[in-house]
């Protein structure tokens, strides 16, 4: 049976939704477990905008939400022949197209993050959208749940929204947190790898080495961890910070930049993955505070290089991360906090050894090798 992975926009394309589907695409290609990337690349769509703009215009409500309607889906999909496809189609995104959906030789399955009631309350996307709008579109995407073959939610907390806003059965729904975004190569040898030699036990009079990546630096919350560790630093903390992806000028007026902070810049994963896990593999703990946050890739490659995190305990996070490797801290927490638990950590190398280790005996679960074996399962077991 052919399984065809569908995203908003080209999975052959690393830039289309973080990485995921192309290093999804790139797992399942290698092991045979996927046929294909459907091709919905994200071109060509601003007369279909125009006209449904003016369409919304003249019925009296605001041109928000364009890219949760049937036009938007039709455009997204006009590569794919419905008829012409067979199999099982993974769709990434919350809807299908009415086409799509109903075509019988199709098995349709989803693999979301969250809800869309979760994008619209956590992250604000439907606060210009009117009610009707909304409602329409959360019975649209209520309908395909329930029809669909299946839905593979990343996390506990997206599956809470399923079960208990849509109503989709809690048998039907099935929780598989996405594997880290690294060349499955490079991956398979950050797995095998054997533990760092180093001896933090050794070491408490080295620096503390934290390392961020992310692009989204309010949402991800940089702000906090350089404000954290600036606290650190004053009470007596030997830390230094590597941050991947954001610049240097991303913050606010008046933000202080500490001088032990070195700012790597963007890093091309596809071309420069040795360069982007050996950054991972020098440091002690990976750092993720966000303010909202559906999963957190990054938790997965810090957990795949063996590291510590200190993460946020916000939407689906806590599943991203290893129990005992990792420190959830909530958006609630002062920088006081979060300077006391990197402050902590200095100090105490032995706490930080035991999460480095919990980290070691699980990374192999944190690739996309591990992700797809149990989507691949659970689909061909329903199938058998």
């Amino acid at each position: 049976m052919k399984l065809h992975i569908a995203s908003l926009g080209n999975p052959t394309d690393p830039r289309t939704f973080g990485g995921t589907p192309y290093f999804l695409l790139e797992e399942g290609r290698r092991s045979g477990k996927l046929s294909s990337g459907l091709d919905l690349t994200l071109d060509g769509l601003r007369p279909t905008w125009i006209h449904w703009s003016l369409r919304t215009v003249l019925s009296g409500n605001m041109p928000v939400g364009f890219q949760f309607s049937e036009q938007f889906l039709n455009a997204m999909w006009r590569r794919v022949v419905p008829e012409d496809l067979s199999g099982v189609v993974i769709n990434t995104f919350q809807l299908y197209p009415k086409k799509v959906f109903l075509q019988p030789q199709i098995q349709k399955w989803f693999y979301i993050d969250q809800t869309l009631h979760q994008l619209f309350t956590h992250y604000n996307v439907g606060d210009r959208m009117n009610k009707r709008s909304v409602h329409k579109v959360f019975a649209r995407e209520k309908d395909q749940y329930r029809n669909s073959s299946g839905i593979f939610a990343t996390s506990n907390w997206a599956k809470r929204s399923l079960v208990e806003f849509y109503g989709v059965a809690d048998s039907r729904v099935h929780v598989v947190p996405r594997g880290a975004n690294i060349p499955a190569a490079i991956a398979d040898r950050m797995a095998d790898a054997l533990p760092d030699s180093r001896d933090p036990l050794s070491e408490s009079r080295v620096p503390l080495r934290l390392i961020f990546v992310g692009k989204e630096w309010y949402r991800k919350g940089l702000d906090r961890l350089i404000g954290a560790v600036s606290l650190a630093v004053d009470m007596g903390a030997n830390v230094e910070l590597l941050v991947i992806g954001a610049a240097p000028d991303f913050s606010e007026a008046n933000m202080l930049h500490p001088p032990n902070i070195k700012w790597c810049g963007a890093i091309d994963k596809v071309k420069e993955g040795e360069r982007f896990t050996q950054l991972l593999r020098s440091a002690d703990v990976g750092c993720l505070l966000s303010r909202a946050e559906a999963g957190g890739i990054s938790l997965r490659e810090f957990h795949l290089a063996g590291l510590a995190v200190l993460g946020p305990d916000v939407g689906g996070a806590k599943d991203f991360s290893i129990p005992g490797a990792a420190i959830m801290v909530p958006p609630s927490a002062s920088l006081e906090e979060i300077a006391g638990i990197i402050l902590r950590l200095h100090r105490d190398r032995a706490e930080l050894g035991k999460m480095r280790i919990a980290a070691e005996e699980q990374k192999k679960a944190m690739t996309w090798q591990h992700a797809l074996s149990r989507i691949h399962s659970i689909i061909h077991g329903l199938n058998a």
